[in-house]
């Protein structure tokens, strides 16, 4: 325990991050006199604007209130949780994300803030798009705390399809806007083959019809979309569902254009303008696509044999360590800052992401339409057929085996049928460790 306090001490004082005019504060104070202070764990693998933002509401809550918040942004801010706990030296307030928050809430890291909520006058439970608050409330019935609300959802993240505005319509065809239900599978097929071009028939492909990285937060809502989710739930999935006919189906539509050569897996050949269609698009990817001069716009996915096309979201929240002493400091900070309309619309407009306070959508959907022309579909796409949570799973083995058995089948190196049999297989083997069934 001795060498990881070692690391940790190593660590936070190398990278914890002191708000400079609120470290000064304490020294005027009179003789006795000490300033309330918490600490706030950022991830800083939101961006540099976001640690700023959170650094310079850090200050203004100072101003207001007295209590100092002094900032730690460590690198491999997931791992460091961990680091954290173990030396038990946890801060006040931790950011976490869906898809990882549950494995410190079973750890026993977080405080339920349900009773927080509940006795609140300024922020309440249902203030929060109901997607959002699930990513961080333990089910009924649940084997730890049922029903505990582990931390503060403060926006979310969701990937969406797009295509580059000025190659198709130099191919000639129709947004897939304009298509409506028409805008299904078999069409998005027919886009792919079109607009994958030899241009100077030297036999090597110089544009792709469709970008679709090789990953499985991208590959596997397509499942959703043929009715056949991956996992049995979205949160702390029981079950792998690999071997059923649709997920035969969804995996051979994906395959038959890869053998066909309209896929690019790279993220260069879309952003070079060397792909038309993404299945990469994320709320911000028109800002990061005008770095390359190229003209994007949202479409929703193409609709599954399900008649489904939504998106899978994954969302930020801040939890508050259970051990933590400062507790109504906490709660008095997250209250300040995410529950205060603009403060999330500031934020979410910078990181081009969804809010999770209810009443910041309809405002926040009329200053979005700058980003790309259709960009109302990262919003509205939490509504459509299919929509979902990125799956929150208990052990990362689970996700990853999924991964890397089905990439191997994207790849057109195992054969389509042994890669469903293979990771259907594998993961229930996982499961049944975890769940002893």
């Amino acid at each position: 325990m001795s060498s990881v306090r070692n690391i940790l001490r190593g660590r936070l004082a190398a990278k914890l991050l002191f708000l400079g005019m609120v470290f000064a504060v304490p020294l005027m104070l009179s003789i006795g006199a000490q300033a309330a202070a918490i600490t706030h764990a950022v991830d800083p693998a939101h961006g540099e604007w976001y640690v700023n933002f959170i650094i310079d509401q850090a200050k203004e809550f100072y101003k207001q209130t007295g209590i100092q918040v002094n900032i730690s942004a460590v690198g491999d801010h997931r791992s460091q949780i961990l680091v954290w706990a173990a030396g038990n030296a946890l801060p006040d307030a931790v950011d976490i994300v869906s898809d990882n928050g549950l494995l410190f809430f079973r750890a026993g890291l977080f405080l339920d803030l349900k009773d927080l909520f509940d006795q609140s006058t300024d922020i309440r439970l249902n203030d929060l798009l109901p997607i959002a608050l699930s990513a961080f409330t333990a089910p009924e019935p649940y084997d730890i705390e049922p029903g505990a609300v582990f931390a503060f959802p403060y926006m979310l993240y969701n990937v969406n399809a797009a295509y580059n505005v000025r190659l198709l319509e130099n191919a000639g065809l129709p947004s897939p806007n304009t298509l409506g239900a028409g805008w299904n599978w078999d069409k998005a097929y027919e886009y792919a083959q079109k607009l994958t071009v030899d241009k100077n028939s030297d036999g090597k492909t110089d544009q792709w019809g469709l970008f679709m990285p090789r990953i499985m937060s991208r590959w596997g809502i397509l499942f959703r979309h043929a009715g056949n989710p991956i996992f049995d739930r979205d949160y702390d999935p029981t079950a792998v569902q690999l071997n059923t006919p649709a997920a035969r189906q969804t995996l051979q539509w994906v395959v038959d254009m890869a053998q066909s050569g309209y896929i690019a897996w790279e993220n260069w050949q879309f952003n070079e303008g060397r792909a038309v269609l993404s299945f990469n698009g994320a709320s911000n990817i028109g800002m990061l696509m005008s770095r390359y001069n190229q003209e994007v716009d949202h479409i929703p996915f193409p609709y599954g044999p399900a008649g489904a096309n939504g998106a899978e979201f994954q969302v930020f929240g801040t939890a508050i360590n259970k051990k933590s002493k400062n507790i109504d400091l906490t709660w008095q900070w997250l209250s300040f800052l995410w529950g205060d309309r603009d403060r999330i619309i500031a934020a979410c407009k910078q990181m081009v992401n969804v809010p999770a306070l209810r009443s910041v959508i309809s405002i926040y959907d009329s200053q979005i339409n700058t980003w790309t022309k259709h960009s109302q579909i990262v919003i509205e796409s939490a509504n459509y057929k299919g929509s979902g949570l990125r799956p929150i799973v208990r052990d990362g083995r689970i996700g990853s085996t999924v991964e890397q058995t089905i990439n191997q089948a994207l790849a057109l190196t195992m054969p389509l049928e042994q890669a469903l049999v293979e990771a259907q297989e594998r993961t229930t083997a996982i499961l049944k460790e975890i769940f002893g069934r």
